[in-house]
């Protein structure tokens, strides 16, 4: 079979051996057909020397010139950075770091004091870090030369945002104050799928609540492609909020794109497309581990990615290289199926660092995994969707404090988003206790939950229904309004009573993380 393409003969086949990785393990399943398999491609070779191909690409940026020209001595300077939510799992040799010390390199040779250059993490309203947690992003060197004057944003404090104004569809414009007044921003991310990067990088990183709200609403939601930004609302609003950003300060772009080298050494054993589990990591031993163990052991796991490319210049310009080279990580063309299969591990963006929970499990299979095809959803309208996960109960008391409340104060009232909106997310966000715990305690932000839940808006609207396989307790998916069963096979044939016994499965292989083109 090819990468990225159906194996021949799947269609009638009487069954395939599927590997799920779900929660912090992996699971086996034999499912009759007909079922599909959509494996990634192999994508593009890493780079031989990545420290030479930032500083080549600071000396030859598009549509702007050289970082040397555009800061001299006088000039205060904003370097901000992706915060570590993505990518996942956390990179065990981070690329920010390298970045961020050429660009250092480049505005010192230029005459820029240190005393002029704030470190910002663009963290918006998720979680701020600790220094520890930055450290990997910014490296040694930076943090002892630097470290006085880096921080994390915060969407919270009025004297440290100010409004831009609004753009020509009338959304608010709300930035931090050093990027207001900032000669330059020059801004270091690394964009893990198509919906990351360009514009979204100011606009949701360095913007506030009353900023990030517009787009992240669930009508906008909805009908917004995370995957297919052409298409999307969601980042038609974000270019328009950037481009107004970038003709009150100009914004240098640093985009580098990994490639998607997750599995190596004895790691290979969690390598998906091996289809069967290899004997070191079959139940039998993996219960010489207790479950709270296999839980910090998946924590402390590292991705071994490596830089692809990188371009750096005008936001548009090389955002459009990185969307042109992320094309590579596709798979397909392939058909919609009846019923798509998804395994969920325990690595939502909003637990690094962290543990999971079952909003974030639910918001990574339908909020992100199901938007992984593009420029449909690789399962039909009236289709369904199979979470192979436990869902495990309990929300970390500090770092999920909102997710908590949402969890026992919205979810057993309604699980509309409109309403959720309208009723819930006003009286969240001025809470004085949750604002504090954002500002002060490492908590997301009090309408963070919130928009978790409204990005499975497009999911829960396009489908039938979702099951989640495997989950521990059968209460947790229910308040989600989902269905339960044992086992895969049984979600399966339970989809299968419902849709026809000739419903056609597919499974996406995930991770690594790659989309979808799909057959409209």
């Amino acid at each position: 079979m090819s990468a990225g393409r159906s194996a021949a003969g799947d269609r009638g086949a009487p069954s395939r051996e599927v590997l799920f990785l779900a929660g912090d393990g992996l699971v086996e399943a034999r499912l009759p057909g007909p079922v599909r398999v959509v494996d990634p491609p192999p994508g593009p070779p890493p780079l031989a020397d990545f420290a030479l191909s930032v500083r080549r690409a600071l000396e030859n940026p598009l549509g702007m010139p050289p970082l040397a020209r555009l800061a001299g001595r006088g000039s205060r300077v904003v370097i901000a950075f992706d915060d570590p939510c993505l990518p996942l799992p956390t990179p065990l040799h981070d690329p920010r770091k390298v970045m961020m010390e050429r660009v250092l390199e480049v505005l010192s040779q230029a005459g820029v004091r240190d005393s002029d250059i704030q470190l910002i993490c663009a963290n918006g309203l998720h979680r701020k870090w600790s220094r520890r947690e930055l450290l990997p992003l910014v490296g040694r060197r930076t943090m002892w030369r630097h470290g006085g004057r880096l921080r994390c944003y915060d969407g919270e404090d009025a004297e440290a945002n100010r409004k831009l104004g609004s753009t020509e569809s009338g959304l608010v414009v709300e930035v931090d104050r050093a990027v207001a007044e900032a000669d330059l921003v020059v801004y270091l991310a690394v964009p893990w799928t198509e919906m990351n990067g360009g514009h979204k990088s100011i606009a949701c990183g360095l913007s506030s609540y009353a900023s990030i709200s517009q787009h992240h609403g669930p009508r906008v939601q909805a009908q917004s492609p995370l995957m297919h930004p052409e298409r999307s609302e969601m980042h038609g609003q974000l270019r328009e909020i950037g481009r107004l950003v970038g003709r009150h300060v100009p914004v240098f772009q640093v985009e580098a794109v990994l490639d998607r080298r997750l599995w190596t050494g004895p790691l290979r054993g969690f390598d998906l497309q091996r289809r069967r589990m290899p004997g070191y990591l079959r139940p039998a031993h993996s219960r010489l581990l207790p479950p709270a163990a296999r839980s910090t052991v998946a924590r402390a796991f590292r991705g071994f990615y490596r830089p692809a490319a990188v371009w750096a210049g005008e936001v548009e310009a090389v955002h459009g290289r990185t969307l042109d080279f992320q094309a590579a990580y596709r798979a397909g063309p392939e058909p919609q199926a009846d019923i798509l299969l998804l395994g969920v591990p325990d690595q939502s963006p909003y637990a690094a660092y962290s543990r999971t929970n079952p909003l974030l499990a639910a918001n990574l299979g339908l909020g992100y995994m199901f938007q992984f095809a593009r420029p449909v959803p690789l399962v039909r309208r009236g289709g369904r969707v199979i979470l192979v996960a436990p869902f495990r109960p309990g929300f970390h008391p500090r770092h999920h404090l909102a997710y908590q409340r949402f969890w026992d104060e919205v979810l057993p009232v309604t699980r509309d988003p409109s309403r959720m909106a309208a009723e819930f997310e006003p009286a969240f966000v001025a809470d004085p206790d949750l604002r504090e715990a954002y500002r002060q305690r490492y908590a997301y932000h009090a309408a963070h939950p919130f928009f978790a839940y409204y990005w499975m808006a497009r999911a829960l609207e396009h489908l039938s229904g979702v099951t989640v396989a495997g989950a521990v307790d059968a209460a947790v998916v229910e308040r989600l309004g989902f269905g339960a069963a044992p086992t895969v096979e049984a979600a399966l044939a339970e989809a299968r009573s419902e849709l026809g016994a000739d419903a056609e499965a597919v499974v996406q292989t995930v991770p690594p993380v790659f989309t979808v083109n799909v057959v409209v």
